[in-house]
């Protein structure tokens, strides 16, 4: 089973692979490619923001961290993904 920091990981990936589809210049000939990916990246724009701000807590913090303990209950009660 995935843990959670597992699935964000795959998430801020996906995210990553979808800004780079849309900084190619050849999906501008093709609207329904680029409204699919925008609305792709969109719907995963939360849960990839607090991707990144978990890595900024984990480089300040500097110590072992235990990411599931910590944020479970706020994404349980805010992030779909």
């Amino acid at each position: 089973m995935n843990t959670l920091l597992e699935r964000l990981e795959t998430v801020e990936k996906r995210y990553d692979e979808l800004t780079q589809i849309l900084m190619d210049p050849s999906i501008a000939n093709d609207v329904s490619k680029m409204t699919a990916a925008s609305k792709e990246q969109a719907s995963l724009e939360k849960a990839y923001n607090m991707c990144q701000e978990y890595r900024v807590f984990y480089s300040w913090n500097g110590a072992e961290f235990n990411f599931c303990s910590f944020f479970h209950d706020f994404f349980v009660k805010f992030c779909e993904f």
